[in-house]
C-alpha cells in the first residue's frame, strides 16, 4: 500500500508497534501537499494506492476548481496506466473545513471527482 496525501495523512504510519497499521500491512506514506507534487511513478508496484490531496490547491484565492480537479484526474489516469490491472486505486474526497467559502469549493471539487470515478469505474 502506498499513500500519497496532504497533512491530513500525517498520522498514518506503517510498520509495527502502537499507532501503526501493523506489520501485516506493509507500505509507505509520502507527504504531498498539492496535486502537482503527486508522482504517479511512485505508485507502480503497489497493490493498493491511496490518494488524498486537493485542499491546498483549491484554497488559493485564484484557484480554478475545475482545473484542480482536471489535474488530479490526469494524475489518476496516469497511475492507472502505470499500475497492474489488479491494483486498487482509492481517491479520497476533500474533507470539510470550518470555512464555508472553502467548503463550497470542496463540494464542487468532490463532485467533479465523483463524476470521474463513476465514469471510469461504473457499477
Amino acid at each position: 500500500t502506498i499513500i500519497q496525501g496532504d497533512s491530513n495523512t500525517r498520522f498514518l504510519k506503517f510498520g509495527s508497534g502502537k499507532g501503526t497499521f501493523g506489520d501485516k500491512l506493509p507500505g509507505r506514506r509520502i507527504l504531498k501537499y498539492t496535486i502537482d507534487q503527486i508522482d504517479p511513478k511512485e505508485c507502480a508496484g503497489y497493490k493498493n494506492v491511496v490518494i488524498h490531496c486537493g485542499i491546498n490547491d483549491i484554497k488559493r484565492p485564484q484557484a480554478d476548481v475545475q482545473d484542480c480537479a482536471s489535474r488530479l484526474v490526469s494524475k489518476l489516469d496516469t497511475i492507472s496506466k502505470l499500475c497492474s490491472s489488479s491494483t486498487k486505486i482509492v481517491v479520497s474526497p476533500i474533507l470539510p473545513t470550518k470555512l464555508e467559502h472553502l467548503n463550497r469549493k470542496a463540494k464542487m471539487f468532490n463532485q467533479l471527482l465523483f463524476d470521474y470515478v463513476t465514469r471510469v469505474n461504473p457499477r
